[in-house]
């Protein structure tokens, strides 16, 4: 499983909460993606598509 794979490259190895915290991250991001998808959406609709596809990228990036 990728989570198993997630756990253990990312997270302390001799940790048993490691698989735990691999399912919290990727349903945060679960939860998380509707939100940047209003966002988006919003700054597509008032400020033009191409400074919404500026700021996705901006997003993801900063984290990176």
């Amino acid at each position: 499983m990728f989570s198993d794979t997630i756990g253990s490259v990312f997270f302390p190895p001799n940790d048993d909460n490691s698989l735990v915290a691999s399912y919290i991250v990727f349903g945060g991001a679960f939860l998380v993606r509707p939100l940047g998808g209003v966002i988006s959406g919003i700054i597509g609709d008032r400020l033009g598509r191409k400074r919404a596809l500026t700021f996705s990228l901006a997003m993801m990036c900063i984290p990176s």
